[in-house]
């Protein structure tokens, strides 16, 4: 079975609102559990291991958010 190692930075793959609403759209919002629980049987084809580093906003990514104060 092929290993998938995922680390979660949050961003616009994480973002969430209404179904159909963009007002009110938060970027990282999602876990990385819920956005591998839309994908089906990926856990039964793939030996998953995630890791939720960060839940940050795409426009406020830099330096200093790896830095883990």
């Amino acid at each position: 079975m092929k290993k998938i190692e995922s680390i979660a930075t949050g961003g616009t793959i994480a973002g969430s609102n209404h179904m159909g609403k963009t007002t009110n759209y938060k970027a990282g919002s999602l876990s990385v559990e819920d956005l591998l629980a839309s994908i089906p049987d990926i856990k039964s084809e793939f030996d998953i291991s995630l890791f939720p580093l960060l839940s940050v906003d795409s426009n406020e990514m830099n330096i200093t958010v790896f830095l883990l104060d």
